[in-house]
């Protein structure tokens, strides 16, 4: 081999190397920059992941404040603090001063808690409690204490580090006085509602054997106070948690409608 040969093979295998080198360089080079790429990409769509999921959460939030207003003006209803105040006006014609004052007492006292209440999107089933009695004492006093009422609980729940949204229940105990129990003429009416703890839920049930009313009370019945009930239910319960909302008509052994009984789950808290 001429020495003209070698050099020409010599300067061909430093060409190789040299191209090699290029490529090596190449691709040290490509690499943090594809993984910039990369790493840009996904910080991107996470930041887009993120500002979707707090638009979504916000959007859930005002939902919640608008669902709370309007919830609170459907429960004290119009119908409902008429009927207090003529049942007041009434008790002092007759000069009954003593169940005026008893009236008119516990109707402020009402009227100041959902009031106060309004304010929280969770108080104590304690607090919830208070404020049912005062309704529903009111009803009594209205119709003559024409029903018995009657609260159970399981002991297992502990009523003041137990929290609830305020006034859920209380469309549900209204539907049975006024289109149930208030129906009935005869003595004997009841209502009970039971609070108990199955399956990681607080269940409430609310019967009463009142007759049937205007209303229809069943699964597709349409009712502006208990759309909001289930609204707020949804809207507590959180995505992808299906609330149980049940009623069920009740019938003796003759098959006569007897009463209704409504099931749910409560959404709540522990303090």
């Amino acid at each position: 081999m001429s020495v003209q040969d070698l050099q020409q093979q010599l300067n061909s295998e430093a060409i190789a190397i040299q191209e090699r080198q290029l490529e090596f360089v190449t691709i040290l080079i490509l690499i943090p920059v594809l993984l910039l790429f990369v790493f840009g990409f996904f910080f991107y769509y996470r930041l887009k992941r993120e500002s979707q999921i707090r638009e979504k959460e916000l959007e859930l939030r005002y939902a919640k404040i608008e669902m709370e207003m309007r919830a609170l003006r459907a429960q004290v209803n119009p119908h409902f603090i008429f009927n207090c105040l003529n049942s007041i006006q009434y008790a002092i014609h007759q000069k009954n001063n003593e169940l005026a004052e008893r009236y008119l007492v516990k109707f402020s006292r009402l009227i100041r808690q959902v009031l106060e209440h309004s304010y929280s999107a969770y108080i104590s089933l304690q607090e919830d409690l208070e404020v049912m009695n005062l309704y529903v004492e009111l009803e009594q006093m209205r119709l003559t204490n024409q029903f018995d009422y009657r609260v159970t609980i399981d002991e297992e729940i502990d009523l003041d580090n137990l929290s609830i949204p305020p006034l859920l229940i209380q469309p549900l105990v209204e539907n049975s006085i006024w289109h149930g129990l208030n129906n009935r003429k005869e003595e004997g009416g009841r209502l009970e509602i039971n609070y108990k703890i199955s399956k990681k839920r607080l269940v409430c049930e609310i019967v009463d054997n009142g007759r049937k009313g205007s209303l229809n009370l069943t699964n597709k019945g349409k009712s502006f106070g208990l759309s909001l009930v289930r609204e707020r239910m949804k809207l507590h319960m959180g995505m992808g948690n299906e609330p149980r909302f049940e009623m069920n008509e009740l019938t003796d052994q003759l098959g006569a409608y007897s009463g209704m009984k409504v099931v749910l789950d409560i959404p709540f808290e522990l303090s």
